[in-house]
């Protein structure tokens, strides 16, 4: 087990988008970190804009108490790949990578064709930012492509009325078609019990909260603790 006396290397890096990537941020540049620790390689890239600390603050606790649970999980990582790299082991090697999603960031009919051109039957959708246009496409999608079903990724940004809103604009067959709808309010166990009795629909949360939901399925390849409309929940 690496230990907080061994001092981690770190490495700054910042990545650039071409457009939005989510509903809540506006940024083009997301910076993280690569360290090692030890021999042992691992990555640390925050969104504060869903709840993760600041970079720096990330950098400072990797050198102190290492509380943030990001920090912990890259340290993690890094002690898995310094056994690897010691017993000269691919940690992928005999690993069946289950079949996930194509994510699409925006509404582009032509990124979903692509998407299932190469084999995807599930489509991960960025969503939020306008909703009646966002429906109708989702609604054009499910008419053009049947048998595909969505994920919808909200990251916190309705209110419970704008979501309900958003599925009353949905057609039969558009409900029918959603997996999940990922973080579309903050977390909260009262509130999101009464919004899935409300809509019929599976809701997903995917940061830190889902620490507070109970886990007992792996649904897809998603990391993601699922709440059913029935009350059960999934991981």
């Amino acid at each position: 087990m690496i230990q907080p006396e061994q001092k981690p290397m770190i490495a700054r890096y910042q990545l650039k988008s071409a457009k939005r990537l989510n509903s809540i941020s506006n940024r083009s540049t997301f910076e993280g970190a690569l360290i090692e620790i030890d021999g042992g390689y691992a990555c640390i890239h925050p969104w504060p804009e869903l709840g993760d600390p600041t970079l720096e603050k990330c950098l400072a606790d990797l050198k102190g108490e290492r509380r943030w649970p990001i920090v912990r999980r890259a340290v993690r990582m890094a002690e898995y790949d310094k056994v690897a790299r010691q017993f000269e082991n691919s940690l992928f090697e005999e690993m069946e990578v289950p079949l996930s999603h194509a994510t699409v960031v925006k509404q582009n009919a032509a990124e979903i064709a692509l998407a299932v051109e190469a084999g995807f039957t599930t489509i991960k959708l960025k969503a939020g930012r306008a909703l009646s246009s966002e429906a109708k496409f989702l609604n054009e999608m499910v008419i053009e492509y049947p048998t595909l079903t969505w994920r919808l990724d909200f990251n916190e940004s309705l209110s419970p009325d704008e979501l309900k809103t958003f599925i009353s604009d949905l057609t039969d067959a558009a409900r029918k078609a959603i997996d999940f709808l990922e973080d579309p309010t903050p977390y909260s166990t009262s509130g999101w019990t009464a919004l899935k009795k409300d809509i019929g629909l599976k809701l997903a949360v995917d940061n830190d909260a889902a620490e507070e939901v109970a886990i007992s399925e792996v649904v897809g390849a998603a990391n993601e603790a699922v709440m059913e409309p029935d009350g059960d929940t999934h991981e």
